[in-house]
């Protein structure tokens, strides 16, 4: 081949091939732009897709949402941490659900924990994933704790989840159960992965709120804090978020969070 075709085909090449990672680097540094500087953020719900479920928030009430404590007026309470209208969106496969849980004393003082089931089922069909029935214990202490769905999730469809606590204990015969449950849907969100592989977990917890992914905009928000428990100002990230119009959850912003695997804070 002629020497002087050869360069002109070379830096025709080189020009494209230059072309396209310039263009998805201005893109990327516009998103990124966007999302620094902006913590902490106000959630918002994206606008109800037609399929959406018409719940509200379960917090639960009389016989089959406190737990009443013997020989006491007062009573043990589960807050699911979600929107008001009770449903959210995940990116994630096996998504992390965060859950208030109040004691009167601050401490759950029986001598056995209590423990509480979850459950989760499509709601198009009301059919239980595996598996069907997951056990757990709830914190000895009054704060926000995690649960990670065992479950697998597939894209675009609604779920319900809901945990229930049956209040007997070994010194009492109350037959009560405490339910909670919740709403979420997984999106395949293939911008957004590639996205998150750049950016810092504090930018991340942005460019989830931006893009109306409340499961994990909360998750990653209180792992920031319980990764940088001296720093306040990493802490009003996820109170910001429960203090937003569209999820309400003052009362319980000021609440402790039990890191994952690790003590009461």
């Amino acid at each position: 081949m002629n020497k002087t075709i050869f360069n002109r085909i070379l830096a025709v090449s080189l020009i494209n091939l230059t072309i396209l990672p310039t263009n998805l680097q201005a893109q990327m540094a516009e998103s990124q732009q966007s999302i620094q500087g902006n913590l902490p953020v106000n959630f918002k719900q994206p606008k109800p897709p037609p399929d959406a479920p018409k719940v509200g928030r379960g917090q639960g009430g009389a016989s089959r949402g406190e737990c009443s404590i013997v020989n006491s007026s007062s009573k043990i309470t589960l807050t699911p941490l979600l929107p008001s209208n009770g449903w959210g969106l995940t990116a994630s496969e096996s998504p992390t659900l965060w859950v208030n849980v109040t004691y009167p004393s601050g401490r759950w003082e029986g001598e056995i924990p209590l423990t509480a089931e979850l459950s989760v089922e499509e709601r198009k069909t009301d059919t239980k994933l595996e598996p069907k029935s997951y056990p757990l214990e709830l914190p000895r202490t009054s704060g926000i704790f995690s649960i990670t769905l065992p479950h697998s999730l597939e894209s675009n469809k609604w779920y319900r989840w809901y945990l229930v606590i049956n209040c007997e204990t070994e010194n009492s015969s109350l037959s009560d159960v405490l339910q909670i449950e919740g709403v979420l849907q997984r999106r395949e969100l293939n911008e957004l992965a590639y996205n998150a592989e750049s950016l810092n977990p504090s930018d991340l917890v942005s460019l989830y709120a931006q893009n109306h992914i409340w499961y994990d905009a909360f998750d990653q928000a209180a792992l920031l804090h319980c990764n940088n428990w001296s720093d306040n100002e990493l802490k009003n990230y996820w109170q910001t978020l429960l203090k937003s119009d569209e999820v309400n959850l003052d009362a319980v912003s000021d609440r402790a969070i039990i890191c994952p695997n690790t003590n009461s804070r």
